[in-house]
């Protein structure tokens, strides 16, 4: 165990350096901070907030019309804090992953102080640099995604729990309440807390722990504001329409029978899971840490964990199947403190045989280790930066209709934004692309081209509507595959712009191709 006592206070210090570096090396390669839907959906909803007064209980999207857009949404405590950042610095880009990047380098602190508490200094090590450098989770801090401080509250949470549940200090028990609210507060997934939660309650009490004030204080503290929250934003979707599909509509991300029973789902996510979640040493490493022997009750909270989030996963399998990698989020601090674990069982064999060894064999077998720590850490990173899922791109398309947009139309003009994304659903259950809305910095409607109608745009104009935009990503499928529309609209209004930017049409009459450029 000499490694053991030789891993002393700087390794805190040392994980947390070297989550800062992982994110740093990631932010170099972007030459733009927010982009994708969600990051430009939360970084329009801090402007809203920064520009009209911050009415907190009242975030606004840019997509809702000609109305003010309220949303349905989680607790929108991350774009609101960035619009208090705007307001007192200015509105720049970074201001809006400081959360993201703050909830990062938090979670890493509490796996290393997880995994210390539970298996010694050096899994608790090895568990902070699992977690600086998975690749899921350094991309997730290093954009403003609204799905890493929710998991770093969900593990705070767990963390404070089980300190409790070893002794009696009802701090601890608050702390941890807290925690968990607010995790399910800003994503209602991490409902999947309870089952963790639930297992600490009864290890400490037995069958007689819901007879506890404790217990229901717990369930208070961390259900009370959720409910409160969620019906109040139910409310706003009532009124308004507008959702990010919590409760009130979008497309549903459930598992399907026939998901279920798809070998090819399994495989397709297993891969993903053990690239880019876990990474290739990091799977291995989990699974030696739970074939390890428990030495203590509480570390029975780990395969708990770990397997209601497995479980989690199957019942969001449509969401999983789609490639999202915020869905399979939560495995990281489980898996990480496990890894710490297997490292541990496998340096107590390995001491062993090379106790009676020279002190050379033992130090390059420790350099050893380290290269493989860090070729897994960045080959692992490297495959998922450059891994083509296209999602980047197609937004990089929206910016540069957007950015042409904004040039393009007046301030303050409704626009219809219309694209291909949701052609394969009904408007009922479908979301809206939101980065041409907050790249032109204009609010307007979005339409799939599947919907569209001369009616339905006749309609939007009586709105208000003045401009119809055809975002790049699908502007030449317009051209080909809605030939009718594209030369109907150029007949009945004038077309200003008609190039790589996309489509933009000035709804009133025109002298149709005269204006365009």
């Amino acid at each position: 165990m000499g490694a053991q006592t030789r891993v002393g206070r700087w390794s805190l210090a040392a994980v947390v350096a070297l989550a800062c570096a992982a994110q740093l090396a990631v932010l170099a390669s972007k030459d733009v901070l927010i982009l994708e839907w969600r990051p430009t959906d939360l970084a329009a909803i801090a402007l809203n907030y920064y520009r009209s007064g911050f009415h907190f209980l009242y975030p606004q999207v840019l997509w809702g019309g000609a109305g003010p857009g309220y949303v349905e949404m989680e607790f929108p405590l991350v774009p609101y804090s960035i619009a208090v950042l705007y307001a007192v610095f200015g509105v720049h880009g970074w201001l809006a992953l400081v959360w993201p990047a703050l909830s990062g380098i938090g979670l890493v602190a509490v796996v290393y102080a997880f995994a210390r508490r539970f298996y010694g200094p050096l899994a608790g090590l090895v568990a902070g640099v699992f977690a600086a450098t998975a690749p899921t989770w350094v991309d997730m801090t290093t954009g403003l995604w609204p799905d890493a401080p929710p998991v770093f509250f969900g593990a705070l949470g767990l963390y404070w729990l089980s300190a409790w549940a070893e002794g009696d200090a009802h701090w601890g028990l608050v702390l941890s309440a807290c925690c968990v609210s607010l995790a399910i507060l800003l994503k209602m997934t991490s409902l999947y807390l309870g089952l963790p939660v639930f297992f600490l309650l009864w290890q400490k009490y037995q069958g007689g722990w819901w007879r506890t004030s404790q217990a229901w204080l717990f369930a208070l503290v961390a259900l009370v504001p959720s409910v409160l929250w969620y019906g109040h934003a139910y409310g706003l979707f009532l009124r308004y329409s507008n959702t990010f599909g919590i409760l009130g509509g979008g497309y549903l991300k459930f598992a399907t029978a026939a998901l279920l029973t798809s070998p090819r789902f399994y495989l397709r996510t297993f891969l993903r899971l053990l690239l880019f979640h876990v990474t290739p040493l990091g799977g291995l490493l989990v699974a030696v840490g739970l074939a390890s022997r428990i030495d203590r009750p509480d570390q029975m909270l780990l395969p708990v964990w770990l397997g209601t989030i497995v479980l989690y996963l199957l019942v969001a399998a449509q969401g999983v199947d789609m490639g999202h990698a915020q869905y399979a989020l939560p495995l990281v601090p489980p898996c990480a403190i496990l890894a710490g674990r297997g490292f541990v069982a496998i340096y107590r064999r390995l001491d062993a045989l090379l106790s009676a060894r020279s002190h050379v064999v033992s130090r390059v077998v420790g350099m050893v280790v380290v290269g493989l720590l860090a070729a897994n850490a960045a080959a692992a990173n490297y495959g998922y930066q450059t891994r083509g899922t296209g999602f980047r791109k197609l937004s990089r398309q929206k910016m540069r209709t957007g950015v042409a947009v904004a040039t393009r139309t007046p301030p303050g003009a409704l626009i219809v934004v219309v694209d291909g994304d949701m052609n394969g659903r009904a408007p009922e259950r479908s979301m809206t692309p939101p980065e041409v809305f907050y790249f032109s910095d204009r609010r307007g409607w979005y339409r799939a081209m599947a919907w569209l109608t001369n009616e339905s745009i006749d309609g939007l104009r009586l709105r208000g509507a003045a401009y119809l935009v055809v975002s790049a990503n699908d502007a030449g499928a317009f051209r080909r595959d809605y030939a009718g529309f594209y030369r109907e609209y150029a007949r009945r209004y004038q077309l200003i712009m008609d190039n790589e930017d996309g489509i933009l049409y000035a709804l009133g009459d025109g002298p149709g191709h005269a204006n365009a450029r």
